[in-house]
């Protein structure tokens, strides 16, 4: 997820969720997270750059 409004990820969370109970909780520059339920199931939206990590590559 990230602050620019053409990001649709709110939205369509905010669209299945009985509840959003965080939005707009900053985790780095430019990018949000958000928390929200449905059912007693959390729904997590992140930013791709919170999870993202490269590959490690080692030498044989």
């Amino acid at each position: 997820m990230s602050v620019y409004p053409t990001d649709h990820t709110p939205r369509a969370i905010a669209s299945v969720a009985d509840e959003v109970v965080a939005y707009r909780v900053p985790v780095r520059p430019t990018t949000m997270s958000a928390i929200a339920y449905r059912g007693g199931k959390a729904t997590i939206g992140v930013s791709s750059k919170l999870i993202h990590y490269p590959r490690k590559t080692y030498s044989t």
